[in-house]
Parts: structure tokens; C-alpha cells; sequence
């Protein structure tokens, strides 16, 4: 006995075909067999699927087989639509949504996207069950479509079955966008400060910063001059606003001060990690050093009980 059916895309088939003649064991064990042809008509490839069962046995009847055989060929094309498709419906939407993009600018949305749409955070577990999740329910719909068709046309099945799956692509691309947007505007403005410190002659020679509990910061000058008090209230008084963090009263000291150097002290010269701080690095960058130790370093770490 035989059932037939075709499954046709506009993209390359071969690795469906391959996980074809790689799987369906369980039926292949009970005398069942796969056979494939390839066809390429106008722009579409086209494969050909045969399968082979027995007559009715004493377990399963001949529609027992078809129905196995259909169930496990929506979890390959699910598996097939994920891991070929994903790349190229991002593409689409990229092109559809965001033209006029530069080449780097667009590659790098692409690479975004893509990664949003296979992790979830760093946690490698959510993302193989994110990825699960999703698989299974494309499957599902691939099912749904085959045990009423004999042909899948996988172009149309995705545009028109699979409207939940394009609207993830679709939130991935939108995200991406605006990460990769938020980056250029962030970099501008980081060149923005970077030029107006280089051009502006500096306040002082060196900047020596020590962070302290509770989020403050210690600053003094190459003389072991404090510069807390002038400076910090100096540039309060400038920021008309009661929300600003310390970190910005630090960006906006430093960026005022412009040193032609900024030592940082502590726990190895190690600053917390919050936007402020990445602007401090960016903008001074080759100005930042490190404290190897000093008698202010030591004292820190005392009081830490470090030592």
C-alpha cells in the first residue's frame, strides 16, 4: 500500500530530504519504507513523498500508518522551518520593514534578531525550552495542514498558518532595530564627549577616583587635593534637577575636570558596572590607569576587611 504527498518551497530542499531518509525508524521497523523525488518546477523546489506500509497487521490498521508517518513529517518540517527558514523570514521582514539600511547595519540586526529568536538571556535551559516550546507548535499547525492536504506548500503555509510565529520574528526584528539604533546614538554621544574633552584644556593634570560604599566615590588631584566638595557642588548647582544619580554627577565632574589622566583606586582598580561608569571608560579610555597600590588603596581595603 501506498500514500503520496508533495511539499514544495521557494527555498532549498535538500536538507528536508536528507532528515527525510534519516528518520521514521519506528515505521521502518515494521516493513514501512520512504522514498523521495526531487522536482524543481519554475521557481519552486518540489519533493515528492512516498511511503510504503503494509496491508492491515494485527496492531495497527493501514491508516495507523499514514497518521504516524504524518505526525513524525510535521516534527521534521517544524525542525526544517526553524533551523532554514528562521534566517530567511528575518531577512524578509528586514527588507520589508527596514529599507535603506547600510550593509553593516543591516547585518548586524540580522545577527541580533536571529540571536533574540534562539535565546532567552543567558540561560541555556529557557532558551532549548523557548525553542521547544515553539517547534512544538509549529508542528502542530504542520499536522493540522496534513491530515487535510496532500501537498504543503511551505511559502504559503508560513504566511498564512504560522501568523503567531511571524509576529516573534517580527517583535526580534523590531527589538534588534532598536538595540542597534540605541548603540549608534549611544556611540554619537560618546564621541560627542570624547571630542569635547580633548578640546577643552583640562582643570586638572589627574584625576585620582575611588568608588566607596552605598554607590558614592572619592576624587582628589595629583597633590592629593580632595576635589569632592568644589567640584561635586559646582556641578550640582549646573544640573537644575533632583534625579540625577551619582553616577552622572561623576560622568558630569569628570567631563568637566577633562584630566589628562584618571587613576582609578580601590579593589583593584575595579569600577561597578552601570552605564555611567562604560561612558568613563569610553570617553577617557587610553587616559584610564590602574593603581598597582597605594597607602589609600591599602587603608580601603582594610576597612573592607579585604586584608
Amino acid at each position: 500500500m501506498t500514500y503520496r504527498m508533495r511539499i514544495a518551497s521557494s527555498i532549498a530542499i535538500n536538507s528536508l530530504e536528507r532528515e527525510l531518509h534519516h528518520n521514521f525508524n519506528w515505521l521502518k521497523e515494521r516493513g514501512c519504507s520512504i522514498e523521495t523525488r526531487y522536482e524543481q518546477q519554475d521557481r519552486y523546489h518540489c519533493l515528492l513523498v512516498t511511503l510504503h506500509y503494509p496491508r492491515k497487521g494485527v496492531l495497527f490498521r493501514e491508516e495507523d500508518f499514514v497518521y504516524i508517518f504524518k505526525y513524525q513529517l510535521a516534527e521534521i518540517v517544524a525542525e526544517h522551518i526553524i533551523s532554514l527558514w528562521e534566517e530567511e523570514l528575518v531577512k524578509r521582514r528586514l527588507d520589508k520593514t527596514y529599507r535603506g539600511l547600510l550593509p553593516e547595519e543591516r547585518s548586524l540586526i540580522l545577527e541580533k534578531a536571529l540571536s533574540f529568536m534562539r535565546c532567552c538571556d543567558d540561560s541555556e535551559s529557557l532558551s532549548l525550552l523557548m525553542r521547544f516550546g515553539r517547534k512544538s507548535r509549529i508542528a502542530h499547525r504542520v499536522l493540522d495542514h496534513l491530515l487535510e492536504h496532500d501537498m504543503l506548500i511551505l511559502d504559503g503555509f508560513v504566511s498564512f498558518y504560522l501568523r503567531d510565529y511571524l509576529k516573534e520574528i517580527q517583535f526580534a526584528v523590531d527589538l534588534a532595530w532598536e538595540e542597534v539604533n540605541n548603540e549608534k546614538k549611544y556611540n554619537e554621544f560618546v564621541k560627542l564627549l570624547r571630542y569635547f574633552v580633548d578640546s577643552q584644556p583640562s582643570r586638572v593634570l589627574e584625576v585620582n577616583l575611588m568608588m566607596t560604599g552605598a554607590g558614592g566615590f572619592s576624587m582628589w588631584d595629583e597633590s592629593g587635593n580632595s576635589l569632592d566638595e568644589t567640584y561635586v557642588r559646582g556641578c550640582l548647582e549646573e544640573i537644575f534637577t533632583d534625579d540625577i544619580s551619582t553616577d552622572d554627577v561623576l560622568v558630569s565632574v569628570l567631563i568637566t575636570l577633562a584630566p589628562r589622566r584618571v587613576v582609578l583606586h580601590g579593589s583593584s582598580g575595579k569600577l561597578p558596572c552601570n552605564e555611567s561608569i562604560k561612558i568613563i571608560k569610553k570617553v577617557f579610555k587610553e587616559k584610564i590607569v590602574t593603581c598597582t597600590g597605594c597607602d589609600r588603596c591599602r587603608e580601603s581595603l582594610i576597612k573592607k576587611g579585604d586584608v
